[in-house]
């Protein structure tokens, strides 16, 4: 939890001062950001160059390099569990499952060279799953606190306030309604819901002890 708390603190903090650097870097101004994209599709390793030499450049690369890293290694671990508790909770299987969505999203931008619309497209469905799933448990926290401790306020308070939160999130992904974006996004949380109502019917064949 700690750990956890210190890491997510950290990594704020580093965003919150990149975004600043930058802005403040061209004027705190729409236009001035308009025209630095205009010059560079990486600004923060632009501006790094242009302000703190080749030597800061290359340890933002690297940075950035190692947050990319990490965002798919999480991402993979995330539909990792999902799988995982699919398939009767076979590691092996689970893994191969998510390399190939992996793999063939990859393949599928390659092959046509879309690159930006396929990122565009698969960040829309998991941004509407995220938050849809997220506002469920956010939705169910003070049944779990109430099943394993004893419910208090400050239980219903975090979870309705979470759950709020969670379905703004959706809210401001799906409305106002614009093509495809939107029909991706209803898709992806109606194929969530039928998929959770498929597994829980199917729970007593994937998880009977042979």
């Amino acid at each position: 939890g700690s750990s956890y708390l210190t890491a997510f603190s950290i990594a704020s903090i580093v965003v919150i001062f990149a975004s600043y650097f930058e802005t403040a870097a061209v004027g705190f101004s729409n236009s001035g950001i308009s025209n630095l994209l205009s010059v560079t599709q990486y600004p923060g390793f632009y501006i790094s160059q242009e302000y703190l030499g080749s030597t800061f450049s290359t340890i933002f690369f690297v940075f950035t390099v190692n947050s990319l890293l990490g965002s798919a290694i999480a991402a993979y671990v995330a539909l990792s569990r999902l799988t995982y508790s699919l398939t009767s909770r076979k590691m092996l299987t689970s893994i191969i499952i998510v390399a190939i969505f992996f793999i063939s999203f990859n393949l599928i931008a390659s092959i046509t060279g879309q690159y930006c619309l396929v990122y565009q497209y698969t960040t829309e469905a998991s941004l509407v799953t995220l938050f849809s799933s997220h506002a469920i448990v956010s939705a169910a926290y003070p049944l779990f606190v109430k099943k394993f401790y004893k419910l208090n306020l400050p239980s219903v308070l975090l979870g309705l306030s979470s759950t709020a939160l969670m379905a703004y999130g959706l809210y401001s992904n799906l409305i106002p309604y614009e093509y495809p974006n939107t029909l991706i996004g209803i898709v992806s949380l109606i194929s969530g819901v039928i998929l959770g109502i498929v597994s829980n019917i199917l729970k007593p064949i994937l998880y009977r002890k042979n």
